[in-house]
């Protein structure tokens, strides 16, 4: 992979945020999440970084989807519990640092917040919360920490843009051979329909004779044809299971085959699909 890959900017962007700068982490954050929307820890990281520049709807969203791609994330949890806990919504920081507590007991950071969050939920007897903690919890992983790629399928990571670029050139494929058998065999397949159903049996005697041309494309053409369907097929099913994404998205790609169009469905998967599951 080259030297832009999605765990080089993972790695940038705990860097600057454990230097103080942001903006920068948010936009290596950013760039981790446009070659692979399916990385939680760069969800997370970019949570932290907006959480710290004040855009805190923006910060939830982002915590939400890390925590959605992995739900069992103590580091997910505990990162958006400081989030919350920084915006005010107490009770449900408090709810996701038990759950940190209970996949991890000794998860020392997360019992000195909880108590915080507990003691600031309790009114004082003037009827006023407990003050903040006069320093802020650290949320960004160490920078020496290897950050995870995000892929279920090792494989499908190791090819890195490649993998993409497979996808992308059996969709031209497919579209293209449509297109091809549209303009090369489809005027010769209407011609033969025409003249069945204008002279069934001069069709049928010749059909027998062997008059009538291949207009099928050949067994090459349905041979290469089904190969790139299968192919087409096989890379969506890894891809949907490398993203963890949901396999409803074979529907539209197996209704439009009926058609010789599973490329079209293709493209709509890798245009909305993949956001889909990121």
């Amino acid at each position: 992979m080259s030297g832009f890959d999605a765990n080089t900017f993972l790695r940038t962007a705990a860097e600057k945020l454990q230097a103080g700068d942001y903006q920068g982490a948010l936009e290596h954050a950013d760039g981790a999440l446009a070659l692979d929307r399916g990385l939680a820890e760069g969800w997370m990281l970019r949570g932290v970084a907006l959480s710290s520049l004040g855009r805190k709807a923006e910060a939830s969203e982002s915590f939400q989807q890390a925590l959605q791609l992995e739900p069992q994330s103590v580091k997910v949890r505990y990162n958006f519990a400081v989030h919350l806990h920084r915006v005010g919504e107490l009770d449900q920081a408090a709810k996701l640092l038990e759950e940190v507590l209970s996949l991890e007991p000794g998860h020392e950071q997360a019992k000195a917040l909880l108590a915080t969050v507990r003691s600031q939920r309790e009114p004082s007897g003037f009827g006023y919360a407990a003050p903040e903690a006069p320093q802020p919890y650290r949320m960004a992983p160490p920078s020496d920490e290897q950050a995870p790629s995000g892929h279920a399928l090792k494989f499908v990571e190791n090819l890195g843009p490649g993998w993409n670029a497979l996808g992308v050139w059996l969709v031209v494929l497919s579209l293209g051979m449509f297109v091809y058998f549209l303009l090369a065999l489809g005027p010769a397949m209407l011609e033969q329909m025409q003249f069945a159903m204008r002279d069934p049996e001069g069709f049928r005697k010749a059909q027998e004779a062997g008059q009538l041309q291949q207009a099928g494309g050949g067994p090459a053409y349905t041979l290469l044809s089904w190969v790139v369907r299968l192919s087409l097929f096989g890379w969506v099913g890894l891809d949907i299971a490398d993203r963890r994404g949901s396999w409803l998205w074979f529907a539209p790609i197996v209704l439009l085959c009926c058609c010789g169009l599973e490329g079209l469905g293709a493209l709509l998967y890798l245009g909305f699909g993949r956001k889909a599951s990121a």
